[in-house]
């Protein structure tokens, strides 16, 4: 599945914003895991203004199907092509904690 440029979200949600800088700082014991399952809780309601319902649709179910197979790496892609302005707020050594919040998320569903 390759992406459009319409289905890129380009903009930083103050929610978002907020749990990197309590990850950032460790507050109530939390780390990058914590951004990582509140971005995976809003995906499907965070829609690139430009994309089309069912498209959008299709890109949460492959983000869904890529958890359900374990393509760790696949799904932190698919946040960075999604989600870019989000990704560029993790830290490149606290990927794969936020991954880790993906997974606590959506690998329960």
């Amino acid at each position: 599945m390759q992406v459009t440029k319409s289905a890129v979200f380009r903009g930083v949600p103050s929610f978002f914003r907020a749990c990197c800088w309590e990850a950032s700082k460790q507050r109530y014991g939390l780390d990058y895991s914590h951004p990582g399952r509140e971005l995976a809780r809003a995906v499907r309601g965070l829609e690139p203004y430009d994309v089309e319902p069912d498209d959008w649709e299709r890109e949460c179910d492959y983000l869904d199907f890529l958890v359900e197979e374990g393509e760790r790496d696949r799904v932190l892609v698919w946040f960075v092509e999604h989600y870019p302005l989000c990704l560029a707020r993790i830290p490149t050594r606290r990927r794969a904690k936020f991954i880790d919040g993906v997974f606590d998320l959506l690998g329960d569903q």
